[in-house]
């Protein structure tokens, strides 16, 4: 196949997508770090900001300046990896946490932040609030929407010593 040629690639359902050769996101061509696990995801699918964002019914210039700012909101995200047959899903552990296999019975909660709401409870609202320089009812307005920069959970790890592993 020549280098003008279109290459194709295909969704979790098997739906081949044309890719153009030449326009697949190239590794390093963004600083990750918020969003490596949607370059990751972009790279290892072989999508273009381009084909990533119409079968999520999004522009290209959207998916672009997400990875050019290096973040999104989580809901908007979530659709993109969803519209190709994927479910994303966050959680806090350990930074010592090597992969090990952690059980959790708990009451399935479907919302998407339900994984943060546990965490900040237990590490307390306030001194995540004040070491993030935000106010009263920025929290209650992330959980009662269900919806957060990614930055922003990032950041709540750091704050309270956890990092974030991300399963697609």
């Amino acid at each position: 196949m020549s280098s003008g040629q279109n290459k194709n690639t295909a969704d979790k359902a098997g739906n081949t997508v044309p890719v153009s050769g030449k326009r697949v996101l190239q590794p390093g061509k963004y600083e990750l770090k918020n969003l490596k696990f949607l370059g990751d995801f972009m790279t290892t699918l072989g999508l273009t900001t381009t084909v990533a964002a119409k079968k999520a019914g999004l522009t290209q210039v959207t998916v672009y300046y997400w990875l050019k700012k290096d973040d999104a909101h989580l809901s908007s995200v979530e659709g993109l990896i969803n519209a190709w047959g994927y479910k994303l899903k966050m959680e806090l552990v350990s930074p010592d946490d090597q992969e090990t296999s952690i059980v959790v019975i708990d009451k399935p909660d479907e919302r998407r932040l339900a994984f943060l709401e546990r965490a900040i409870a237990e590490a307390g609202r306030g001194e995540i609030q004040k070491q993030l320089g935000i106010g009263n009812t920025t929290i209650y307005y992330w959980l009662t929407h269900d919806d957060i920069f990614i930055s922003y959970i990032f950041r709540i790890a750091e704050i309270i010593g956890k990092k974030v592993k991300v399963t697609i």
